[in-house]
């Protein structure tokens, strides 16, 4: 007798295949039934080994015993009788298409009930998951397109091999320059910055970071620098496919670095067959030749996001040795006038007036060298912007943005632009542009959030404003002010009494002092009324437009119109009056009241309605000199 046919008449195949389907049905069970159970998913894996480990054993199992009418017993060399093993046999045939009809009433089950159910949907979402916070990764990875845009490409901030970790500002800055040559290839879609960096010193996987930035391909590497020697090593990877495109290691002097950036850029575009325009990848306008000032400017620019008293002094010093290197360093001149405005309205106040003139210089200075750079566009913006010459403001930002139609922060500042015109949902495309370039910065979240807000929309400005909250790291004050925003116009006193308990301390004291008072009185309109104008009577906060803006805002809400006219009023004489926030639907019945023309007229603002055609859409003109708000 052949071993196979010993295999046939010991029932063994028959054994073999009533196993496997009763193994198939009890996995599929345990992986439906646990997770609605909340079992650990160790369960799972758990009895799936052991219905594994069980199958040879049953195989051996039949090939040793044999069920007889007197029991299990162990099969001699003869065998038992025929009808014993026929026996066995239909029993096995019973028992296989028993199981089989299990199958189908399961598959049926999972299919067409399970799948239907709502209260498996809310046992198996679970309201945990409400509860929980969904990191910027999980909700990035739940909610981006699948297909990311074609020519898309983040650059991660290089790695600092070199033996002295002062270098990490040149590691960081190498990685930055590569990233705006390519960001001025117009056929590419670059991610920002803030996103990009935001994976530094984590140890992400690419398919994870291409999800969370959208983004096909990923440039990472590493700058190992010693001396006037410096090593470069870079990657390009289709993240998608976890795909390794090509890999170049330059070992050059220092002399070279900008032509090891070029070359790294060139790549990428010859890659990704992109046909460069003449000059669209040359040097930036206003950019130096000279290494060792290069060398500072680089310094200079990382010790100033970096921020802090200490900082931004260094950073003052490291620009200004880059422009004393060379003075026709333009983009230095930028980054110096940005440093002396920080330093003055910020970390070194007691030098206010001294930077001030210091930054206007630089900057003036900036746009004589290079007049139709980006960043001399946008200072020149600044200035009209500071001299209320709106409209000629306007024609600066669009040039900038015309040479960078995809970068954030241009995006940004001109939706604010538009914003503070009355034009929210104008602005709406020119925040969604930013949130593309940055999806995982809180800044541009925020301000979309605001022009849906503005809009009407305010179901949009909650989910947007949700959003921006998970982005936020450390403290919370800027996210919980837009949300304490929203629940005051949408008169949900839960929520206000929920936000106006935390002012985070990102706010100034007085600020705090003001939500703290407040914050016992919310259901107390007359109190909180007479809080407010105690608040107002403070000549120390007359100085403080950002106070007074808030100060309006509460009156608004608490509908003392008047109080609220009369903040806004006196905000307004500020050089640094938020012109945006006019436009906030608490402030509507304020908009209806004579006075607010004032405020209108002091600032120019009609003088742009009347010049553009572009009234927005608050305000609209009556007769020839006339015009209304609400």
């Amino acid at each position: 007798m052949s071993f196979f046919t010993e295999l046939k008449r010991r029932n063994v195949f028959k054994v073999g295949v009533a196993y496997a389907i009763v193994a198939w049905l009890l996995i599929q069970i345990v992986a439906t039934v646990f997770p609605i159970l909340a079992l650990p998913e160790w369960t799972i894996r758990f009895i799936t080994i052991l219905i594994i480990i069980g199958f040879p054993l049953a195989l051996i199992l039949a090939w040793i015993y044999e069920l007889t009418p007197e029991g299990i017993k162990v099969t001699t060399s003869e065998g038992p009788a025929q009808y014993h093993t026929q026996t066995t046999g239909q029993r096995l045939n019973y028992f296989i298409i028993g199981v089989l009809v299990l199958v189908v009433a399961f598959l049926v089950v999972k299919d067409y009930v399970l799948k239907e159910s709502p209260e498996v949907v809310r046992e198996t979402q679970g309201t945990s998951t409400m509860m929980e916070t969904v990191s910027p990764e999980k909700e990035s990875q739940e909610n981006r397109e699948p297909t990311a845009p074609p020519n898309s490409i983040a650059v991660l901030p290089f790695v600092n091999f070199s033996e002295d970790k002062k270098n990490e500002y040149f590691a960081d800055g190498v990685s930055e320059e590569i990233l705006n040559s390519l960001a001025r290839i117009k056929e590419l879609e670059v991610r920002g910055r803030t996103s990009s960096f935001y994976f530094k010193d984590k140890n992400e996987e690419l398919i994870t970071i291409s999800k969370m930035l959208n983004v096909e391909y990923v440039l990472e590497g590493s700058v190992r620098r010693a001396g006037e020697q410096v090593r470069v090593t870079v990657q390009m990877i289709n993240a998608r496919e976890d795909e390794h495109i090509w890999s170049k290691t330059y070992e050059r002097t220092l002399n070279d670095i900008f032509a090891i950036q070029d070359d790294i850029a060139k790549s990428v575009a010859d890659t990704l067959e992109i046909t460069l325009g003449i000059g669209e990848l040359g040097r930036e306008s206003g950019m130096t030749r000279n290494v060792e000032a290069y060398d500072a400017y680089l310094d200079g620019r990382f010790l100033k996001n970096q921020p802090s008293r200490e900082n931004i002094s260094q950073a003052i010093e490291q620009c200004e040795h880059a422009v004393a290197l060379d003075p026709k360093f333009a983009i230095a001149w930028d980054e110096l006038g940005e440093a002396y405005e920080n330093a003055a309205f910020t970390y070194v106040s007691e030098k206010a007036e001294e930077y001030s003139k210091k930054a206007k210089a630089a900057y003036a200075r900036a746009l004589d060298l290079a007049p139709n750079s980006p960043s001399s566009l946008f200072a020149t913006a600044s200035q009209h912007f500071r001299h209320r010459e709106w409209v000629a403001a306007e024609q600066s930002f669009k040039k900038v943005l015309a040479q960078k139609p995809k970068d954030s922060q241009m995006n940004s500042l001109y939706g604010l632009y538009l914003v503070a015109f009355g034009r929210p949902g104008d602005a709406i495309v020119y925040f969604q542009r930013a949130v593309r370039a940055e999806p995982l910065f809180v800044t541009p979240a925020l301000q979309l959030g605001l022009a849906y807000l503005y809009s009407g929309d305010l179901d949009a400005a909650l989910k947007q404003y949700d959003h921006a909250r998970k982005l936020i790291v450390g403290d919370t004050s800027i996210g919980d002010s837009s949300m304490l925003l929203l629940a005051m116009i949408r008169h949900d006193q839960a929520l206000v009494k929920t936000y106006a308990k935390k002012p985070g301390t990102m706010l100034p004291p007085e600020n705090r002092s003001l939500l703290s008072t407040l914050g016992t009185h919310l259901d107390k309109p007359k109190q909180a009324r007479s809080i407010l104008y105690r608040f107002y009577e403070d000549p120390t906060y007359h100085k403080n437009s950002l106070m007074l803006g808030v100060i309006g805002m509460w009156s608004a809400y608490f509908d003392d119109q008047e109080l609220a006219l009369k903040a806004y009023q006196d905000a307004s004489k500020s050089p640094t009056f938020l012109l945006f926030t006019l436009w906030s639907p608490i402030l509507k019945e304020m908009r209806r009241l004579p006075g607010f023309k004032d405020i209108v007229r002091e600032w120019k603002l009609v003088d742009y309605w009347r010049e553009t055609g572009n009234w927005g859409e608050f305000c609209h003109p009556v007769g020839r000199d006339d015009f209304e708000c609400n």
